[in-house]
């Protein structure tokens, strides 16, 4: 089985989304790091990154001729998320401890605003407001070297089960006598 093919679109793809995700980062916390609150930029950015999972996944099987295993579909796709979101995560890491600590707590003045401003818009009692509000003080906003990989590690599960469900599509299993490279993939049992 050549593995080499989808290792090399996983790698290559998650690192441009990775970079991607860098690159707009910088962009918002220069621009506004409100925006690094908004829920359609977190949106956007999953989207994308399962576009390019599938499009990793895809472009293996082309490679391989038009056929792939579930193996050979799920490799490509994991890796693009791996890569992707370990480079995402290295950065907000060094962004949060190296390059501007006081990040974390200027994002928990933003999003107690925003909360409040939410709560007071759908008429929510002043004790529930109250309530939202210590809860959010009382939260930890630190991005520790601990949470960085909390964070990875759940992010990695459920992008294994996406790349799981993206290969079960994209997969194509090839016939029992189908050669590539001089070798048989399969042979008949």
């Amino acid at each position: 089985m050549n593995n080499k093919i989808g290792i090399e679109f996983g790698k290559y793809y998650g690192m441009t989304i990775g970079s991607l995700m860098v690159i707009v980062y910088l962009f918002l916390y220069f621009i506004n790091i409100k925006l690094f609150l908004n829920f359609w930029i977190g949106i956007s950015f999953f989207i994308v990154t399962i576009a390019a999972m599938v499009i990793a996944a895809r472009r293996t099987k082309m490679e391989l001729g038009g056929y792939a295993t579930f193996q050979q579909a799920l490799q490509p796709a994991f890796l693009t998320i791996v890569i992707a979101q370990f480079i995402a995560n290295l950065f907000n890491y060094l962004m949060y401890n190296f390059v501007d600590p006081s990040l974390s707590e200027s994002l928990r003045e933003m999003t107690l605003e925003m909360t409040h401003g939410w709560l007071q818009n759908m008429n929510a009692p002043d004790e529930a407001i109250e309530k939202a509000l210590t809860d959010i003080e009382q939260q930890d906003f630190t991005v520790s070297i601990g949470s960085t990989l909390v964070g990875f590690a759940v992010t990695v599960f459920i992008g294994f089960g996406i790349a799981s469900i993206i290969a079960l599509f994209v997969r194509n299993e090839p016939p029992t006598d189908y050669m590539q490279n001089d070798e048989v993939l399969y042979e008949e049992v």
